[in-house]
C-alpha cells in the first residue's frame, strides 16, 4: 500500500462512520416509531413479543455499528498520530489538510502561503517522509 492510499484510508473512514451514525438513527427512529404503532396494537390485539423482538434487534445492530464505528476511530486516530510524527511541521501540516481536513489543493496552497503547483511538490516530499516514517506503508 502506498503512503497515500494508507493516507485515504481516513477519508473512507470518515465516510463509514458516518454511514454508521445514520443507521443507528435511522434504526432508532425506526424503532421509535414501531414502538408507538405496537402500544397502540398491544391496547387492541393484546401483541406483545414484537415490541420485545424490535428492542432486541435494535440493541444487537447498536452493538455491532458501535463495535464497527470504534474501529474506525482508532484507525483515523492511529494515522494522525503517525502524520503528527514527521519532523517537518509543513509535511504535517499538509498531510493532516489534505487527508484529515479534507481540503482540496487550494485551500491548502492558500492556508500554506505556497502556489498550486509548490503544495504538489511539497506533497510528494511528503509521502516520500511519511513512507520513511509509518512501518504500514511500502
Amino acid at each position: 500500500m502506498t503512503a497515500k492510499e494508507y493516507l485515504s484510508q481516513i477519508k473512507k473512514a470518515d465516510w463509514r462512520i458516518e454511514q454508521k451514525r445514520q443507521e443507528i438513527k435511522r434504526l432508532t427512529e425506526q424503532a421509535t416509531s414501531t414502538t408507538k404503532e405496537i402500544k397502540a396494537s398491544i391496547r387492541s390485539q393484546g401483541v406483545k413479543d414484537k415490541l420485545g423482538d424490535i428492542v432486541v434487534k435494535l440493541a444487537d445492530l447498536k452493538k455491532i455499528y458501535t463495535a464497527e464505528l470504534n474501529n474506525l476511530v482508532e484507525l483515523k486516530e492511529k494515522i494522525i498520530r503517525e502524520i503528527e510524527q514527521l519532523e517537518d511541521s509543513r509535511y504535517s501540516l499538509l498531510l493532516y489538510l489534505r487527508y484529515v481536513s479534507h481540503k482540496d489543493w487550494g485551500e491548502i496552497a492558500k492556508e500554506m502561503n505556497y502556489s498550486e503547483r509548490g503544495i504538489y511538490k511539497l506533497h510528494g516530499h511528503a509521502l516520500l517522509k511519511f513512507s520513511e516514517v509509518c512501518s504500514k506503508v511500502q
